[in-house]
């Protein structure tokens, strides 16, 4: 029997709107059952492109950076709450 899945069609979000990135198969995909309900909901997803993307496509969709380094707690020393215990509401 002839594999009768359909092709998914890929984007990336770029600053300039979406990039396409052609087609690709489902390689993993993970789903969670929902509480009293039947049907599961897609949670994760790998997909594998059917092509290679091309050198040009790869510099318009980089992959994210890591997150920027956040500051300390140092900066409280500076509020009116220094030295003091705050509790919460």
């Amino acid at each position: 029997m002839a594999d009768m899945r359909l092709p998914v069609h890929l984007t990336a979000r770029a600053p300039e709107g979406l990039v396409y990135l052609g087609t690709g198969t489902v390689a993993q995909a993970g789903t969670e059952g929902r509480p009293r309900h039947a049907e599961h909901v897609l949670t994760d997803c790998v997909f594998r492109l059917d092509a290679p993307l091309s050198r040009p496509d790869l510099d318009r969709v980089p992959p994210p950076l890591p997150p920027p380094v956040l500051p300390g707690l140092e900066w409280l020393s500076n509020t009116r709450y220094a030295g003091r215990r705050v509790r919460s509401p």
